[in-house]
């Protein structure tokens, strides 16, 4: 069966907070979302992006790593794209995440 990209996700952060207690607050959505049109205009002027990933980890060595969740076969968009390319640019690891499995495997390096 197939997972939506809300389920790994959820299910990537929950390993992580009950795996790692003395962890939490490292991992971390982005909330990019807007529920409507007003919502969207009101997030925008508070600083919301389109295409910044989904997740962020604050790593072990202090730095920050961005993961972007996707279903088996999702794609990115085009402002998704632009995020990761800024972020290789400036030499922060960016990471397209399909499963929970390769999730963990991540966060399992960084930390």
């Amino acid at each position: 069966m197939l997972q939506s990209e809300d389920r790994i996700q959820s299910q990537l952060f929950l390993w992580h907070w009950n795996t790692y207690p003395e962890e939490r607050m490292r991992l971390y959505h982005i909330h990019n979302t807007p529920r409507n049109k007003i919502d969207g205009a009101r997030l925008k002027a508070m600083g919301l992006v389109r295409g910044v990933s989904d997740l962020a980890f604050i790593c072990g060595n202090g730095k920050t790593a961005y993961i972007e969740m996707k279903k088996p076969g999702g794609t990115q968009s085009p402002h998704q794209k632009k995020f990761e390319a800024v972020c290789k640019a400036m030499k922060v690891d960016y990471f397209l995440v399909y499963s929970v499995e390769k999730g963990q495997e991540i966060i399992e390096r960084l930390r």
